[in-house]
């Protein structure tokens, strides 16, 4: 057997070293991946402004219908069947992000109108949408996304689910984000415990919502488990960690990478993940930074991440074109 190249050791040793210290941070502050940033989040102060606005609005607001339908919903189960891909291959759950560089050739990366386009195109399974106010790309991204998803009905390919990502503590910021057209949420057990975590799970259920469940330690994955998460999402962590966490999955549940990837070589990151047998993986920052460097619209970047590219031989980029060496043909749309 010969070699590996001496490129593809130190990028596999860099890759596996990388690492969020979060270890963990306290229930008022969050690592945001896609942005690469800790947050300090009051967390107290999440839900009232919310509630006064809903309050005013004397029961003709979208969170009171909502909560009105409550019980009469349920999720469609569609979010855990589409992260299960073949072996050998990976799902994405493209998320916008933040740049000081917006503009490609006309158009924004903080736009979620365009990126919403670009990721179904780009053949992600879902959006993810992060509507806490210090990362959101607007104040109405999930409905924008959900409006621009809503055009492509009876179109190839067709609408993508929408993953809403926030400090989820009360059941009125669940109500909001599927009035506005969130399809699942990811739930942080950090934030909750393990006891209001279930009941946000419950709560997000009869409001129709697919859930992810985030976690970070073992106490916290054996908590999901107990809990009957159908996807458990790895962040506050590097990949390494992840992986490790991982392995205490019982057989069935979907698992998601959402860890720090390098925006440098995002797509080899990417076909690291896969090869360490993750579900899936939820991309922000790292995607729109591969962007913006290599001046090409998320559609090709996500194409070339989900390419059947060879981790030894592959550049993850071949003269702009995001080509990879390929070991095997991926999946086939007729």
């Amino acid at each position: 057997m010969s070699a590996q190249p001496k490129s593809w050791r130190a990028g596999t040793e860099a890759f596996e070293s990388a690492s969020v210290d979060a270890s963990y941070a306290p229930s008022s502050t969050r690592y945001d991946v896609a942005s690469e940033t800790v947050l300090d989040v009051p967390i107290a102060d999440l839900t009232p402004a919310l509630r006064a606005e809903i309050d005013a609005a004397d029961g003709t607001h979208a969170v009171t219908k909502m909560l009105g339908n409550k019980g009469s919903l349920s999720p469609s189960g569609e979010l855990a069947d589409a992260l299960r891909k073949p072996p050998g291959t990976i799902a994405i759950i493209a998320q916008g992000a933040h740049l000081d560089d917006v503009s490609l050739g006309g158009y924004d990366l903080d736009d979620p109108v365009y990126l919403s386009g670009e990721f179904r195109r780009g053949n992600a399974v879902a959006v993810c949408v992060d509507v806490t106010p210090e990362l959101r790309l607007s104040a109405k991204a999930v409905k924008e996304t959900a409006q621009e998803q809503e055009s492509a009905m009876g179109e190839f390919p067709g609408p993508i689910m929408i993953i809403a990502r926030d400090n989820f503590v009360d059941e009125v910021q669940l109500a909001q984000v599927a009035a506005d057209g969130a399809t699942a949420v990811i739930l942080p057990l950090l934030l909750n415990g393990e006891e209001q975590t279930g009941a946000l799970m419950a709560a997000a259920a009869e409001l129709g919502l697919d859930t992810l469940v985030s976690v970070g330690d073992e106490a916290e994955v054996e908590a999901a488990v107990r809990l009957g998460a159908s996807c458990v999402c790895f962040g506050d962590s590097g990949v390494r960690r992840a992986d490790e966490l991982r392995q205490l999955l019982p057989e069935g549940v979907v698992s998601v990478a959402d860890c720090e990837l390098r925006p440098d070589e995002a797509i080899r990151d990417t076909w690291r993940v896969r090869d360490l047998g993750f579900n899936a993986v939820i991309l922000g920052a790292p995607l729109m930074k591969t962007c913006s460097r290599e001046r090409c619209p998320p559609t090709a970047v996500l194409k070339a991440m989900l390419a059947k590219g060879s981790v030894k031989f592959g550049l993850g980029m071949q003269l702009g074109r995001m080509e990879g060496a390929k070991e095997s043909l991926g999946s086939l749309a007729m």
